[in-house]
């Protein structure tokens, strides 16, 4: 019962941190990097050439990159959604086309990229949306492998836009209408990313889709004129080794607010996702202080369990102690016999608890990683276990010392009737 009770603990406890994890790696995911500017419909140009210039020469800051505004926010005749569809028009699935500067997986967080396949090393991942022979290619998801067909490197597919023609021009003026088909060639699949949506299960659909800056310029048809007018909706920066540097975090976002102010950017957010870390941290020591305190209630309880089973055992072993106690036995070894016997009993137990609440709470976690197709860890409790094996050796030292000490204390004789 004591072994089933500190499992439970035990699982409840690496459960609960499974599911703070979930939520810190799924704001990570969502943020990218721990500061970034953000707007919807793109941040002012202004705004983009002074970011530039200070990322430049700014000592703090390692490497910055950029990612676009939706094609679909950027094309304002779009009437309906973009669609992806193999060759054919048999099957299609909406999609959001984001242009990706090339240096950005070497900019965000490390850890979220899980390339499906890919021709080259990782590192060079968005450069090859920039080389020539990527310059019709694109990044998808590897669930439109089995959902479109487009099963290997290179295949190509059409991206459906359908045009309304009240506003969107050609560089010559002639209006847009109707619907325009783009073929695109898959360059890499990738099962998770940072900040976009990428799986391989049928359950995410209206997935993502990343291209290179004048790829994303050619799709707008002429509405996008040059790589300047491109909509830059976020911007990412990578502090190296002052990322975890508060100061240096907070210096940071000084000089971002001024040149925010300064330009009036108005409608440009920031996002900093310590933010997020306050509330769990004070939430994480009231609930490890619980945790804790239950441990010790559960063995507290378990401890007069054991007193009384050593004491019945003691009791009932009385003539052999006295035969023993006859033939020259020690005191000090009966009492180390007894107390190593109880501690075998109590760390077995805990220790089987352990085991029992560890691998159900990894079970959990493997489930949670395969939901939310995350790369949580799994934490071992050492706090609660280091609780357990120091109780247990209290424990074992006072139930069984106290019952053999006051059998010694009576003559052979005794001991023997």
């Amino acid at each position: 019962m004591y072994a089933l009770s500190v499992g439970f603990i035990i699982f409840i406890v690496t459960s609960y941190q499974v599911q703070i994890d979930s939520v810190l790696y799924q704001s990570k995911q969502r943020s990218g990097t721990i500061i970034k500017l953000y707007s919807y419909h793109g941040i002012p140009r202004q705004t983009v050439r002074e970011l530039e210039q200070w990322a430049h020469e700014s000592p703090m800051v390692q490497d910055v990159a950029w990612n676009t505004a939706s094609l679909k926010i950027t094309l304002p005749d779009v009437r309906q959604e973009i669609l992806m569809s193999n060759i054919g028009h048999v099957f299609n699935d909406r999609v959001y086309v984001y242009g990706v500067s090339p240096n950005f997986f070497d900019v965000v967080l490390p850890g979220f990229l899980v390339v499906g396949e890919m021709d080259g090393a990782e590192e060079s991942l968005l450069y090859q949306l920039y080389s020539p022979e990527g310059s019709s290619g694109a990044i998808v998801g590897t669930l439109y492998r089995s959902l479109l067909g487009v099963a290997d490197l290179g295949s190509e597919f059409l991206l459906e836009l359908a045009y309304s023609g009240d506003r969107l021009y050609y560089e010559r003026h002639a209006e847009l209408e109707g619907t325009r088909f783009v073929r695109l060639q898959a360059q890499s699949f990738l099962d998770s990313s940072v900040n976009f949506k990428f799986s391989k299960f049928p359950t995410r659909r209206h997935q993502d889709l990343l291209v290179s800056f004048p790829t994303f310029v050619r799709l707008t048809g002429g509405f996008v004129r040059s790589m300047h007018d491109i909509p830059l909706s976020k911007f990412y920066i990578d502090l190296g080794e002052l990322n975890e540097n508060d100061k240096a975090l907070d210096t940071v976002k000084s000089e971002l607010n001024d040149i925010l102010r300064r330009t009036k950017a108005h409608d440009v957010g920031m996002y900093d996702f310590r933010r997020n870390l306050d509330p769990i941290e004070k939430a994480n020591l009231a609930v490890s202080f619980f945790f804790g305190f239950t441990i010790v209630v559960a063995m507290a309880i378990s401890f007069f369990s054991l007193m009384s089973s050593m004491y019945t055992n003691i009791q009932e072993q009385k003539k052999e102690i006295g035969v023993l106690r006859a033939i020259g036995v020690p005191r000090g070894w009966m009492q180390r016999i007894y107390i190593y016997e109880s501690f075998i009993l109590v760390l077995s137990s805990s220790t089987l608890g352990v085991m029992i609440g560890v691998f159900v709470g990894w079970t959990v976690s493997m489930q949670r990683v395969l939901f939310t197709e995350l790369p949580l860890p799994f934490q071992f409790p050492w706090e609660l276990f280091l609780i357990v094996f120091a109780m247990s050796i209290s424990f074992a030292l006072i139930s069984s010392w106290g019952p053999i000490w006051m059998l010694l204390k009576e003559p052979i004789v005794g001991l023997m009737r």
